[in-house]
């Protein structure tokens, strides 16, 4: 396939991804700093930094 987008992530490789139930929101989870967070799949920015969250389902399957 083809490259379409390149996050660049600071702190360590996430240990999970995850896509929003629409495709717009990927969260990405690294369990060595406990921390999630939340990417504009279209523009590839940052949207939201979670510490602490705990990793486990991002979204429910009403995208909620």
């Amino acid at each position: 396939g083809e490259l379409i987008r390149t996050l660049h992530i600071t702190s360590y490789w996430p240990s999970a991804l995850s896509f929003s139930p629409d495709s717009k929101v990927l969260a990405s989870y690294n369990d060595r700093n406990n921390e999630t967070i939340l990417w504009d799949v279209t523009t590839g920015e940052e949207i939201k930094r979670l510490e602490n969250s705990g990793g486990g389902q991002f979204f429910s399957l009403d995208g909620q």
